[in-house]
C-alpha cells in the first residue's frame, strides 16, 4: 500500500506552493491559536521551541489565507480534524474553504532592514511560485496589522 508522505517539518518558503505536503497535519489544542493567528488578518510572529510544529501550523493558516483550489483540496481533511480540537476555528476554516475569497501570504524571517521592500518582494515571489507551472489562482491583497502569537511550550504540535 502506498501512503501519503508524512512531513514532520516543512519549509514555508518552499512548501506552501505544494499544499498537499501539509494535508497530513494533525492539529492540536496548542497549535490552534497559531493557525488562527496566521489565518486572521495581520502580521504574526510565532515564538516556540524548535520542533514544536510552528511551521506546520503556520502553513495550514497560510493555506487558509491563500484558499486556492489546491489548498482547498489539501485542507479538507485537515479542517475536519480541526473540529476535534477547536470548534470555533473549525467553523472559520470551513467557511473560508466554502468561499471563493483568496488571499496572499508574505513570510519574513530573521532581521529585515526594509520591511515594505521585503513584503513587496516576498509577495511577488510567492505569487510566481504558486502559479509557475500550475493553475493560476487569483490573489487579492489582505489587510496588514501587527500581532504576536506565542505557542505553549511543549513537544510537537
Amino acid at each position: 500500500m502506498i501512503r501519503q508522505p508524512f512531513f514532520r517539518s516543512v519549509n514555508l518558503k518552499d512548501d506552501l506552493s505544494v499544499p498537499e505536503r501539509l494535508g497530513h497535519y494533525q492539529p492540536t489544542r496548542k497549535s490552534a491559536p497559531l493557525i488562527r493567528a496566521v489565518f486572521q488578518a495581520g502580521a504574526t510572529m510565532a515564538i516556540a521551541a524548535y520542533g514544536s510544529g510552528k511551521s506546520l501550523a503556520a502553513g495550514v493558516g497560510g493555506l487558509l489565507v491563500a484558499n486556492s483550489a489546491e489548498a482547498k483540496m489539501a485542507l479538507g481533511p485537515v479542517v475536519k480534524r480541526i473540529a476535534e480540537v477547536d470548534r470555533d476555528l473549525y467553523l472559520l476554516a470551513h467557511e473560508r474553504l466554502s468561499s471563493e475569497a483568496t488571499g496572499q501570504v508574505a513570510m519574513l524571517s530573521g532581521h529585515v532592514r526594509d520591511v515594505p521592500a521585503a513584503l513587496a518582494k516576498g509577495s511577488s515571489g510567492i505569487t510566481s511560485r504558486l502559479t509557475c507551472g500550475r493553475a493560476q489562482s487569483p490573489w487579492r491583497q489582505a489587510p496588514f496589522s501587527p500581532s504576536r502569537t506565542r505557542m505553549p511550550n511543549s513537544g510537537s504540535s
